[in-house]
């Protein structure tokens, strides 16, 4: 975790009898309970609903919440993980802060640059912006996705170019007319 000035932040067990000294780096030294480990690669790692925590002890809340919606995304917890081990969780560092996060979190977002527009919408007051849903007919079937890799929109999953993209090119057009859900 990067500190104010610059340094990141590692943790060595509090039985390890060495604990490195290196420029830029801040080394704690904790116990960690190995039900908050999982092994990785044969190396023991500190849990994603653990480092949840950590972070929520250091990090400004909307570094925070960017960081619980790449979790979320890239599946390396769960909602209702990340809520059960912070309701184990008494009296530690960062308890508070982590739990009034966790509403704002959306496992849908794409993007730390979508994470802070979303948020910077729900703080101002604004209703909460639904990020990344599917366009889909009254029946179900899927027909595009708003895409933000380079504004391009993508229909029935490949990705759209030129003119006829913007307006959504006939075969959209010719869903919408058959009464697509366009919300």
């Amino acid at each position: 975790m990067p500190d104010q000035d610059g340094r990141v932040h590692a943790a060595v067990p509090s039985v390890s009898t060495v604990v490195p000294r290196i420029k830029d780096l801040r080394v704690h030294s904790y116990a960690i309970p190995p039900a908050h480990l999982r092994v990785r690669d044969g190396r023991p790692l500190v849990s994603p609903e653990r480092l949840f925590l950590e972070l929520a002890a250091g990090l400004p809340r909307m570094d925070l919440i960017i960081a619980g919606d790449h979790m979320l995304r890239h599946r390396l917890t769960s909602r209702s993980r990340l809520t059960g081990f912070l309701h184990d969780c008494h009296r530690r560092r960062g308890v508070g802060r982590a739990k009034l996060a966790l509403p704002d979190l959306d496992d849908r977002s794409d993007s730390p640059p979508e994470t802070r527009l979303r948020m910077l919408i729900v703080d101002a007051g604004l209703p909460r912006p639904v990020v990344n849903r599917d366009i889909v007919t009254e029946r179900g079937v899927w027909l595009a996705r708003p895409s933000d890799k380079g504004n391009t929109p993508q229909l029935n999953g490949a990705p759209q170019r030129g003119r006829s993209a913007w307006s959504g090119g006939a075969s959209s057009e010719a869903a919408f007319a058959r009464g697509c859900d366009r919300t």
